[in-house]
C-alpha cells in the first residue's frame, strides 16, 4: 500500500545512499589530481546514471532500507529531468501513479540506485583503479559511453 505524503515531506525529503558505497561514490565525483573533470559531476548525475543502470539490468536492491545509510544528498541538487526520472522509475516499479504522492518514491530511486551503482563498479572495475590519475576517468568515460551505446 502506497503511504501518501505532505507536499512539505516531499519537498524536504532527502535522497538515501548506502553507507558501503560512500566511499566510492566520493572517488569517482572528486576531480582527478590535475584538476580535469570528475567522471560524475555530483553526487545527483552519479545517483541518476546508478538508478538507470539499475533499472535497465532489471537489478533493484531489495533490502536497501535495512542497511546502513551514508549521508544523503538533499533532493533540491537533483535537476528538474533528474527528478522526473525519479517519478518514472517509481511508477514503472509501483506500477500506481499514486507513488508520486510519496516518499516511498525516492526509495524505489534509491534502490535502484544502490544496485545499479554495484553494476557500475563491476563494469568499471572501480575498485582496481586510481581514482586521482585523469587517465581512469577518461577510460571510464569510454566504458560509460559504450555501456549507453551498446544498448
Amino acid at each position: 500500500m502506497i503511504k501518501i505524503d505532505t507536499e512539505e515531506d516531499l519537498l524536504d525529503y532527502r535522497i538515501k545512499r548506502l553507507e558501503s558505497q560512500a566511499e566510492m561514490m566520493q572517488k569517482m565525483t572528486k576531480k582527478p589530481s590535475d584538476g580535469s573533470d570528475a567522471l560524475f559531476e555530483n553526487y545527483s548525475t552519479l545517483l541518476t546514471v546508478s538508478a538507470l543502470i539499475g533499472f535497465n539490468n532489471d537489478v533493484y536492491c531489495d533490502d536497501f532500507l535495512g542497511r546502513p545509510m551514508g549521508e544523503p544528498v538533499q533532493r533540491q541538487f537533483f535537476q528538474k529531468d533528474q527528478r522526473g526520472m525519479m517519478d518514472l522509475l517509481a511508477i514503472c516499479k509501483a506500477r500506481d501513479v499514486n507513488i508520486l504522492k510519496s516518499c516511498q518514491k525516492y526509495d524505489i530511486f534509491s534502490a535502484y540506485a544502490a544496485a545499479g551503482f554495484e553494476v557500475l563498479c563491476e563494469k568499471l572495475e572501480a575498485d582496481k583503479r586510481d581514482w586521482s590519475d585523469s587517465k581512469t576517468v577518461i577510460e571510464c568515460s569510454l566504458i560509460l559511453t559504450d555501456m549507453y551505446l551498446s544498448d
